[in-house]
C-alpha cells in the first residue's frame, strides 16, 4: 500500500480497531494509567491522556523515553503501544515499570513487545500489519480506548458517529489547504484535548511532507510565543494553524481572536478550522483526518513520496549497532 491506500483505509481502521479492544478483559482498581510509546505510536496516549483530563478521576500520563516515573505501583496500568512492537524506549520502559509491580496490556503488530507479553503472560492486542506505524493510528488507538471504556475509566462513546464524523472530510480540502501552506513553516496550535491534534498535524507534516513544522497550545502561547510572533520580522515564512474543537472554554475562544487580531495577522496568512462533528470524539478525529490529508497533498505538491522515512530508518539502523537490549 502507498500512504494514499492507508488514509484512504483510515474511517475502517477506526472499526476494526475498536473490535480488536474486546481481546482484553476490563480493568478494575486502577489509580493511575500509564502510556509508553514514541512516534505514530504514541500520539494516542496523548489524545487519551487530554480527553481523560475531561473524562475521568484517573490520572493519565504519555512516557516517550527509557524510563517511567518513581509513582509507578502495582495499581498502575501501563499500555505499552508499540506498532512495529520493536521500539527500544518502549521496551526499557516496559520492563522497568514491569519491575516495579505494575500491571501491562501490549499492543503491537509483532515484535519484541509481542514476545514479551508471551513471556511473561500479559495482555496482549496483536493489530494487522503493512501499515506505517502514523497510519496506523484508528489500530493503535481504539483498541486501548474501548479498554478504557469498558474499564469505566472514559466516559462512553458511539463508534459509528466517530467514523461518520472522518468520512465528511473531503480529501479536496486537504488539497486546497496544502496548497496555501506550500512554501511556509506550519505552526500548528489547540487547547485541551485539540493540544494533541495540534502535534498530530506538526507530526503528519514532519512525516508525511518533509518539511519542519511545530505546534502549541492556548491560552500558554499567549505568555510566550506571541511576542515572537508580534516582534519578528520573519514570521512572513511561517503559517499559523489554529485548530478549534468548538467547545474550549470561553475565555480561549476570545484569546483565539485577539491573537489572530494583534499577532498572528503579521504572517500574512492565518489557517483555521472548527472541527466537525457531534461529541469530543467525533471532533478530535474529523480534525485528525483533514490534517492526515493536507500533510498527505503537501507532499504532492513538493513532489516527494510521503511514505518512507529514511533518516528515522538510518538513524535505528546506526543505533541498532551500538545498543543492546
Amino acid at each position: 500500500m502507498n500512504m494514499r491506500d492507508m488514509i484512504e483505509r483510515f474511517p475502517k481502521l477506526i472499526e476494526e480497531g475498536w473490535s480488536l479492544g474486546y481481546q482484553v478483559k476490563p480493568r478494575r482498581n486502577v489509580t493511575r494509567v500509564l502510556f509508553l510509546g514514541m512516534g505514530g505510536s504514541a500520539i494516542s496516549g496523548d489524545i487519551l491522556s487530554e480527553v481523560g483530563k475531561l473524562e475521568s478521576k484517573v490520572p493519565m500520563e504519555t512516557i516517550r523515553g527509557y524510563e517511567v516515573p518513581a509513582y509507578v505501583h502495582r495499581r498502575t496500568l501501563v499500555i505499552a503501544i508499540s506498532y512495529s512492537g520493536n521500539t527500544e524506549e518502549t521496551i526499557t520502559a516496559l520492563n522497568a515499570a514491569l519491575e516495579r509491580g505494575a500491571t501491562a496490556i501490549c499492543i503491537s503488530s509483532g515484535g519484541r513487545i509481542e514476545e514479551i507479553a508471551q513471556e511473561k503472560g500479559l495482555d496482549y492486542i496483536k493489530i494487522p500489519s503493512g501499515y506505517a506505524p502514523r497510519a496506523a493510528l484508528p489500530l493503535l488507538l481504539f483498541p486501548v480506548l474501548n479498554v478504557l471504556v469498558r474499564s469505566r475509566i472514559l466516559k462512553k462513546l458511539n463508534v459509528e458517529k466517530v467514523i461518520d464524523a472522518v468520512s465528511i472530510v473531503n480529501p479536496e480540502d486537504g488539497e486546497k489547504l496544502a496548497k496555501k501552506i506550500i512554501n511556509r513553516t506550519p505552526v500548528v496550535y489547540g487547547s485541551g484535548p485539540f493540544k494533541a491534534v495540534a502535534k498530530r498535524w506538526a507530526n503528519q507534516f514532519n512525516e508525511n511532507s518533509k518539511v519542519l513544522a511545530f505546534w502549541g497550545e492556548f491560552p500558554e502561547m499567549n505568555h510566550n510565543e506571541i511576542v515572537g510572533w508580534h516582534g519578528d520580522s520573519l514570521v512572513r515564512n511561517f503559517v499559523p494553524i489554529i485548530l478549534e474543537s468548538g467547545l474550549e472554554n470561553d475565555r480561549v475562544k476570545i484569546r483565539y481572536e485577539l491573537t489572530e487580531k494583534l499577532a498572528l495577522r503579521r504572517a500574512d496568512l492565518v489557517l483555521r478550522y472548527r472541527a466537525k462533528g457531534e461529541g469530543i470524539w467525533e471532533r478530535i478525529m474529523n480534525a485528525i483526518y483533514l490534517g492526515d490529508w493536507t500533510s498527505y497533498y503537501l507532499a504532492v505538491l513538493r513532489k516527494v513520496d510521503p511514505l518512507p522515512v529514511d533518516i528515522i530508518t538510518e538513524l535505528k539502523k546506526e543505533l541498532s549497532s551500538r545498543a543492546v537490549l
